[in-house]
């Protein structure tokens, strides 16, 4: 019966675990700040975005390959 399934208290518990909105909102504005020439605030918005999930790793292994291919390294070492 799918009206005890969509009942089930595990599903209304479950939905405080799904954070991927969170994370890609936070990755978003990160990259926002990044590309406004704010390499700090984006930085930590991408370790709060790791934090929450993984995913943005690869936004920060592209930024890194980005500053040293635009010889950056002052601003790749802030």
């Amino acid at each position: 019966n799918p009206w005890c399934f969509a009942g089930a208290p595990a599903v209304f518990f479950y939905t405080g675990h799904q954070w991927d909105p969170l994370a890609v909102a936070t990755t978003a504005l990160a990259l926002v700040a990044v590309a406004s020439g704010r390499d700090r605030l984006g930085a930590l918005g991408l370790a709060a975005a790791v934090s929450l999930k993984l995913f943005p790793l690869a936004f920060l292994a592209a930024l890194c390959v980005e500053r040293v291919r635009q010889r950056a390294w002052r601003r790749l070492a802030e």
